[in-house]
Parts: structure tokens; sequence; C-alpha cells
């Protein structure tokens, strides 16, 4: 009897267990939801685990980038990796004037991969410390560019920038970050959807460098729905598009591959000893 006593509450013991580990998931597990619910405002795909979530912006295998080209630019101060299916670099350099107009000073110098069609896959540009072309967005030398990670919408001058996700990154050996966005550009007459990280340069010329991948077929998806208005459909697409990007669901495994290839580019950048 007492055999059966103990195996009685060692039984009840273990179902108390079981129900107070059940208990505290349920919590954890409802904060979590409504976390998202506050925070990640559109519905994105979410990632089956945890795991498949924290993989997405971790580069497990340093040997990718064994076989891609090796290039250094001294007006930047940078050396870094790249793919060789990116084709060769080409220079693009602007010394704006007052001739320019008001909207336009200083200078930039950008280091370009386009594809067969013309259009621009990645680009490494320098900015003047007097660089100003409308809202140009970051220029110059930043104290400290080791900034929260974000989650939100916000409205420039010239771009109405729609909606971003700002990402913690060590680029150089610097902490810094990069930003997922997605934009409508007037000018353009379209939206754009592309990576964007940032460092301060060492050179005497250029002050501030952005690192910025564009996505064709993300790009091509989204301007099929362009009016030349804003579009609450196409917006909402393209904000759970940067969502799904982030955490690694988006159906386009194209653009996916893309994004993790940037990732893996931006971890080759060195400044110039």
């Amino acid at each position: 009897m007492e055999t059966d006593k103990s195996q009685t509450k060692k039984g009840n013991k273990t179902i108390w267990i079981i129900f107070i580990v059940i208990l505290i998931l349920a919590i954890f597990g409802t904060a979590g939801y409504f976390a998202w619910k506050k925070y990640i405002e559109p519905k994105a795909k979410t990632a089956s685990d945890s795991t498949s979530n924290n993989s997405t912006n971790t580069v497990s295998d340093s040997t990718e980038t064994e076989n891609w080209k090796t290039y250094k630019n001294n007006e930047l101060g940078l050396t870094f990796k790249y793919p060789a299916t990116w084709g060769e670099p080409q220079i693009a350099a602007n010394n704006y004037s007052e001739d320019s107009g008001p909207a336009f000073s200083g200078k930039d110098y950008s280091i370009i991969f386009s594809g067969a069609d013309g259009e621009i896959i990645a680009s490494v540009a320098g900015y003047s410390n007097d660089f100003s072309a409308y809202d140009s967005g970051y220029v110059g030398d930043k104290a400290d560019l080791d900034l929260p990670e974000i989650l939100a919408p916000t409205k420039g001058d010239n771009a109405y920038n729609i909606y971003l996700i700002r990402k913690k990154a060590t680029v150089a050996g610097e902490k810094t970050y990069y930003d997922i966005d997605f934009s409508s550009i007037p000018e353009a007459s379209g939206y754009n959807f592309s990576t964007i990280a940032y460092l301060n340069a060492k050179s005497s010329e250029y002050a501030g460098i952005t690192i910025s991948r564009n996505y064709k077929t993300i790009n091509d998806k989204l301007n099929q729905n362009y009016t030349g208005n804003e579009n609450e459909i196409a917006n909402q697409e393209g904000r759970i598009t940067v969502a799904n990007l982030d955490v690694g669901t988006i159906s386009d495994k194209t653009a996916l591959n893309e994004y993790q290839e940037y990732l893996l580019w931006l971890e080759t950048f060195q400044y110039n000893k």
C-alpha cells in the first residue's frame, strides 16, 4: 500500500510539473503573439520554428566566398570580394557645382555592378561631408552607427519610404546597420526594394559610404501594381515582402538567395591598410 501511495504521489507530482510547464509556455506564447501583433503590422508568414528564423541572417560557411573576385579601391579606402556573376565593376563620379542647382552640392563616387540588361545589381557609394541631393539620407561621417534595430514607416522629401526594417551588422570590423527598405520614388516612377548598409569611410575625400543591393524579381512584381499614386494594396504587399524576407519565409527564392548573398558580401569588406 505504501508503494501504491508513493507511486500516486509521484504521478501527481509529474502531472503538476507538466501543467506548470504548459502554463509557462502558454504565457510566453501569448506574450510573443501580442508582441508580434503590436510591432509587426504586416501579416507576414512566420518561420516554422526559432531555428529557421535565427539562421536567416547567419553566415555559416565562409568557403562560399572562396571563388569570389577581390576588388580594392583606394578612392574609398576599401577592399571587398564579390561574385563573378556580377560582372566587372564600373565607376561613376560626380562633383556638383552651383550650376547643378540648389538641390545638389558636394560629390559622390560609386562602384557599380550591373546586369546584362543594364539594371544595377549592387553598388558601393561614397559621399563627401557637404554632399546633398534632395533628401539624400545618409551623408558624412557618423560618430555612432551602432543603432537599435527598428521596424517603422518613414517619410523623406524626395522618396516616400513606405516601410523598412533596420538590422544590426558588422562591416569592416565596425558595428553598424543595414536597412531592408521598400520605398516609392516619384522621380523613378515606381517602387524600389533594396538592402542598404551604412559605413563610415576612412578617406580624406569621402566621409560616408552606402553598400546597396537591389532585388529585380521583387521590384518587377511590385511595380506591376504601381499606378503613379499611393496604392495601399501595393504598399501592403511591399511591407509583407520586407517582413517575409527578414525572417526567411519569402516565396521568391531568387530574392532570398540574393539576400543571403548580400549578407555574405557585407562580411568581406575591409578597410585598406
